[in-house]
């Protein structure tokens, strides 16, 4: 169409794979303490890991244990153990590739953008930690001391009425003259 185009992307899909498998052996000479072969058998190992340089892995296992009759100068017998099992390898299958491509287009005016001065950005930062160490600095001159306990207030105890005045009896001579005293049985003379 005239139009140029360049590679966008490229995907990758593996094709399925195959796995292929066959079957292995190993033997190996050991030394056992036992030349009865069910006792021997103990001392060897029921499995063994398998790898060869094709890619081939697997496990094996004991198919097969002969031990002999002479002993060594050690003490201890040769046993020929014989693992056998089936191993396997993966083959990786083909991979397809897809390319994408897209239309170079002739790159548009960026619109212009709006950049907020460096002054303006410095002064809201040095105003937003000023706002903060404030608000730390209220938090800890707010924050409430150990909460003692109230004092309940104590009733006062109430004053005694006064008590009445005791009359007195006066005696007085009778020659003398007494200026508004009144005794108890003299309050008509008075």
């Amino acid at each position: 169409m005239g139009e140029p185009y360049t590679l966008w992307a490229v995907t990758e899909t593996p094709e399925d794979g195959a796995i292929e498998e066959k079957d292995a052996e190993q033997t190996f000479d050991v030394s056992v303490y036992s030349n009865i072969p069910e006792e021997a058998r103990s001392e060897v190992r029921e499995t063994i890991d398998y790898s060869d340089e094709d890619g081939f892995a697997g496990t094996l296992t004991l198919a097969d244990l002969t031990v002999s009759e002479t002993a060594q100068e050690d003490g201890t017998y040769i046993a020929t153990t014989r693992y056998t099992g089936t191993v396997s390898r993966s083959l990786a299958g083909n991979v397809c590739f897809e390319l994408y491509y897209a239309p170079v287009n002739a790159p548009a005016e960026p619109e212009p953008v709006q950049e907020i001065p460096t002054d303006v950005l410095l002064l809201i930062m040095l105003v937003s930690l000023a706002l903060f160490i404030f608000t730390c600095m209220l938090m800890i001159l707010r924050r409430p001391g150990e909460p003692q306990p109230r004092r309940e207030a104590k009733p006062k105890p109430k004053a005694a009425p006064p008590a009445p005045p005791k009359k007195q009896k006066i005696y007085v001579p009778s020659n003398d003259i007494v200026v508004g005293g009144k005794g108890d049985e003299d309050e008509e003379l008075v």
